[in-house]
């Protein structure tokens, strides 16, 4: 671990060909503004430091594949570039204890096939199934608040290879998990 609470503001201006960014276990607080300005960017690896906030339009980042903020303390975020990327496949946003999504959000990823929202004390929102993440194979929940499904979660069930919700105060399962034919991993715990 190094201590790197910030990175230079003249990045987003001065290395506009970067691709990749790994800024990992560096006690990082603060992100320079205008960081869509990197607009080449690729993936993007913020896990393991202090962020308190994600305010970056992503959908500015139209090469953007993979994007992890794990272990951060995000709690503010650019909740509608995010929630509509159209390229991005993976997102690893757990273990933020204040990170939530809306339910205003009108959620549309048609890549994404890995999201992993595990202990982040959260809920989902009313809409949460194929319509938002056609694509997903992989969808990690454990560790948050669930208590309920979202209304269309069930339309999940021809996608789903692995899925967590261990420790949701979830009670009971719904019949429809049974149409959930392609499931190799189920943590229910």
């Amino acid at each position: 671990s190094v201590n790197v609470k910030t990175l230079p503001d003249n990045i987003v201006y001065d290395m506009t060909s970067l691709k990749k960014l790994e800024v990992v276990n560096c006690n990082l607080t603060t992100l320079p503004k205008n960081m869509e300005h990197l607009e080449l960017m690729a993936y993007v690896d913020l896990s393991y430091n202090k962020l308190t906030e994600f305010n970056v339009d992503v959908k500015e980042w139209i090469y953007l594949h993979r994007l992890q903020f794990r272990y951060n303390n995000i709690s503010t975020y650019n909740m509608e570039s995010l929630w509509k990327h159209p390229a991005l496949r993976v997102l690893l946003a757990n273990d933020n204890p204040y990170f939530v999504i809306s339910n205003n959000v009108d959620i549309h990823m048609p890549m994404l096939s890995w999201l992993d929202l595990r202990n982040n004390s959260m809920q989902l929102p009313n809409k949460f199934g194929k319509d938002q993440f056609p694509a997903l194979l992989g969808l990690f929940l454990s560790g948050n608040n669930l208590n309920t499904f979202p209304d269309n979660f069930d339309t999940l069930n021809n996608n789903l290879l692995d899925m967590y919700i261990a420790r949701c105060q979830i009670y009971t399962l719904p019949s429809y998990l049974s149409t959930f034919k392609f499931l190799k991993s189920f943590d229910a715990r």
